[in-house]
């Protein structure tokens, strides 16, 4: 069964903030980060158990992006069928607050 994936304004914010920087300082791979997100959401949209819990959210579950180092964070709701991302963050900043 495929889940609709819902990506909140915040997270669509922090993924053109980070698609924006990513274009302008990653000449050799200016795709990559959008190319990852886009799998990414394909793979929830599928599987939206593939993330691992997260420590600090009962509910919310996160899903890296491997090479750009960026985690999506989200929450599934099995009654609506749906996958919520909430936020976009890069790894090497703390947790965002959900």
């Amino acid at each position: 069964m495929k889940y609709r994936v819902k990506i909140s304004g915040r997270a669509l914010s922090e993924y053109e903030i980070g698609e924006a920087w990513w274009r302008v300082h990653r000449e050799k791979a200016p795709e990559l980060l959008k190319g990852e997100f886009e799998q990414a959401v394909a793979l929830l949209a599928e599987h939206p158990e593939t993330g691992i819990l997260s420590e600090d959210h009962e509910e919310v579950r996160r899903v890296l992006l491997r090479k750009s180092r960026y985690a999506l964070y989200y929450r599934v709701n099995q009654e609506e069928n749906q996958v919520e991302i909430l936020a976009f963050w890069h790894t090497s900043r703390e947790a965002p607050e959900i």
